[in-house]
């Protein structure tokens, strides 16, 4: 039998064409989702303590052949004082939107390769471009809220709408309860100081103004599962989810104050020149799964922004469409507070001051 040299070289470029296209694309989706890495470095995170369950990285590490190493923190005081140990290599670092800000203006932050990244459509578009496009492009977000106030109605004359009503009507003897958050402090600080310059940025300053607050008001972590007793305070500030039980009691009501609630939201980052790509992009398509986002919304009570969870039998005021609701002008976006770092030590003074 002849060999038809032409037929032969015509199919042999279709089988050529047809290996290649099969292994383009599963080269492609080897390289887009990197979910078989033989050989995976150790993924070291830095995380708050109430975001993401230990059962979590269990679940991750064996499903997606990763190594995790876990460095736990418990304040936005911590993270800050690991992120500063020159020794650190971390790949990923949990960040609220306030404190990305400061670390992207030093240039501590870099942008996360979306492109290699699974089920970011399971993000809500709403929380995706909050912090401005350059920032956006650096932050990964996973819960989010918005600061307001829980008032006893027994301890205060008529309705609470704004943080100034507070300072007034707040009685000699009772005390409020706050999150150690710079920007909120300073601002609630200008208010009761009075002879505070607008835009004020000396120390002097910004002393007078925590000193102020602390004659009447007692500081705690956001997203600190060790809060003080309620019922002890005539307010406290607090997220619009995740309430301490106790304001569930009839006497007291949550509002969004006039001034605004701060809005945040909590982030997974890359910290610059972050070691390990490939299993960074495993982890992160693997953190936006739907029982993943259960499981965060379940274990640290903020509202989620992933999608997956509308149609779930939860709160709504915890699912990402919940946002919509909340009319703009209701809402405060940090966009910048130069003295952040050192209102955070004064913060730090002050809480060792009230310990003694």
């Amino acid at each position: 039998m002849k060999l038809n040299l032409s037929l032969f070289k015509n199919i042999l470029a279709v089988c050529l064409l047809g290996f290649f296209a099969i292994g383009a694309f599963m080269g492609g989706n080897l390289f887009n989702n990197f979910k078989f890495i033989k050989e995976p470095q150790p993924l070291n995170l830095l995380i708050y303590n109430h975001f993401i369950s230990p059962e979590v990285f269990h679940d991750i590490e064996n499903n997606y052949n990763l190594k995790i190493n876990v460095d736990y923190a418990d304040s936005l005081f911590e993270i800050e004082d690991k992120l500063k140990d020159p020794k650190a290599k971390y790949d990923l670092i949990s960040i609220y939107s306030f404190q990305a800000l400061e670390l992207d203006e030093e240039a501590r932050l870099q942008p996360i390769n979306w492109s290699l990244i699974k089920n970011l459509k399971n993000i809500s578009s709403d929380f995706m471009s909050l912090g401005g496009d350059e920032l956006s492009k650096k932050l990964l977000p996973l819960s989010w809220g918005v600061n307001g106030i829980a008032y006893d109605e027994s301890k205060f004359k008529g309705p609470i709408e704004s943080w100034e009503q507070v300072l007034i009507q707040l009685p000699a003897k009772e005390h409020i309860l706050l999150m150690d958050i710079p920007l909120s402090l300073f601002q609630l600080g200008q208010l009761k100081s009075k002879s505070l310059q607008k835009n004020a940025a000396s120390e002097q300053n910004l002393k007078n103004a925590l000193s102020n607050l602390m004659k009447f008001a007692d500081l705690y972590h956001l997203g600190s599962a060790h809060i003080p007793l309620v019922r002890n305070y005539a307010l406290i500030e607090a997220a619009q989810a995740g309430l301490p039980k106790e304001t569930a009691m009839k006497s007291f009501k949550f509002v969004i104050p006039k001034e605004g609630g701060l809005f945040w939201t909590l982030n997974l980052a890359e910290p610059r020149f972050a070691p390990h790509p490939k299993e960074i992009a495993v982890f992160l398509g693997a953190i936006l799964e739907k029982k993943v986002a259960l499981s965060i919304l379940n274990f640290g009570g903020a509202s989620s922004t992933s999608l997956t969870l509308n149609d779930e039998n939860v709160d709504p005021k915890l699912k990402a469409q919940f946002i919509r609701e909340i009319p703009l002008t209701k809402l405060k976006f940090q966009t910048s507070f130069p003295d952040a770092g050192l209102f955070s030590q004064l913060i730090e003074e002050a809480q060792k001051a009230s310990k003694k």
